[in-house]
């Protein structure tokens, strides 16, 4: 096996990785929304946006990879995708490959789920904190901070995988 390749490998264990710890905190996040945990949110959205731009970091890793893999077989960095690699990489390699394209492919779709239904959850307690503050005469600022953190919520929940890992996975 080739250093380029087994770094690749290792990058993309850790991206495995930090994408099954993603999954762990939008559950979590979603437990939290459905038991109506209203003061646990925020940290939880916090974690949820501690472990993304961890996977961002990982994801330019995982790129940098595949980019001295691309050199070095003499292939367009663009034209390599995961699917490519494990078709053409030696054995145990390919097999090591394809295992991570399934788990990789399976952990990108449950996060979109997890994320549009978090968005979905976050959304609806918006519309009940926000008809609180509409029938209320005077100021409440915990439920105006509430209203605050949904709204990030709802952002957060919206940011999207990396287009590259999509097109990597291919």
């Amino acid at each position: 096996m080739t250093g380029h390749l087994s770094v690749l490998l290792d990058k993309l264990w850790l991206q495995r990785h930090l994408l099954e710890l993603l999954v762990f905190k939008l559950t979590e996040a979603r437990l939290l929304l459905v038991a109506d945990e209203r003061r646990f949110v925020p940290r939880a959205l916090a974690e949820v946006d501690a472990v993304t731009d961890r996977s961002l970091v990982a994801e330019l890793e995982r790129s940098l990879a595949v980019d001295a893999v691309a050199e070095e077989w003499g292939i367009r960095p663009d034209a390599l995708s995961l699917g490519y690699l494990a078709a053409h990489a030696p054995e145990p390699q390919a097999s090591m490959l394809d295992e991570h394209r399934g788990a990789l492919l399976e952990l990108t779709s449950e996060i979109r789920k997890l994320r549009a239904e978090n968005r979905r959850l976050a959304a609806g307690v918006l519309v009940d904190i926000t008809a609180s503050l509409d029938g209320l005469q005077g100021d409440e600022p915990e439920l105006h901070l509430q209203q605050v953190g949904y709204r990030a919520t709802i952002a957060s929940m919206s940011r999207a995988l990396p287009p590259a890992l999509e097109d990597f996975l291919r």
